[in-house]
């Protein structure tokens, strides 16, 4: 199974921007993505096309299962 992280933050234009890690671990916790998301936005080291990132908007963790037919 595969696990991504999508990441969604506020833009200093006041905007969403968001930002995709692929391979995450399965067992990431909510404190670990929280403490992610406010290092990239003190780090400020980001700029999208609608700004900076000022402040976390959210964030989920999908699987990606497969399944071999043939």
């Amino acid at each position: 199974m595969d696990f991504t992280l999508y990441l969604s933050f506020i833009t200093s234009s006041g905007k969403k921007s968001s930002m995709t890690i692929p391979g995450v671990r399965s067992d990431i916790t909510k404190d670990e993505v929280s403490d992610l998301m406010n290092l990239i936005i003190e780090k400020n080291i980001f700029l999208s096309d609608k700004g900076f990132l000022v402040s976390a908007h959210g964030a989920k963790l999908t699987e990606k299962r497969s399944t071999e037919l043939v």
